[in-house]
């Protein structure tokens, strides 16, 4: 009886929604992600997408914040690097919704490709059938 309300309890005190991401174990691309990136440029279907471009997105140890380029602060995000994994993983987490990406880094230049909260993980970091594809220079 005491195992059954046990479980019971933990089964209500777990949230409802997208499951967390669970935080970055200390990788190389981990670390060399972390700090201020400017949006050069945004795909969508394999053509150019405008907007958003005046924006950058800082990535700390567990959190990414996205920021106007007058500094106003926008949506937190909770994310995960997967670089082991072939081709490597970028998920963003906010509130209820979870972004499944894939990206590619490469010294100062970041692609990150997602089909938006819970949408299938695109195959390739490229722009494609409803795929954005963000393009990002470190500042």
């Amino acid at each position: 009886m005491r195992t059954m309300l046990l479980i019971l309890t933990a089964a209500l005190a777990t949230p409802l929604g997208a499951a967390p991401v669970p935080k970055n174990k200390k990788t190389p691309d981990a670390e060399k992600i972390v700090g201020r990136w400017r949006v050069v440029g945004r795909e969508f279907n394999g053509g150019p997408r405008s907007g958003r471009e005046e924006c950058f997105w800082v990535f700390e140890a567990d959190k990414m914040t996205i920021f106007n380029t007058k500094g106003d602060r926008g949506s937190v995000f909770t994310y995960r690097v997967e670089e082991a994994e072939s081709p490597k993983r970028l998920d963003l987490n906010i509130g209820n919704g979870q972004y499944q990406g894939l990206y590619d880094l490469d010294g100062d230049n970041l692609k990150w490709a997602n089909t938006g909260p819970g949408g299938k993980r695109p195959d390739s970091v490229t722009s494609g059938n409803n795929v954005n594809l963000i393009i990002f220079t470190r500042e």
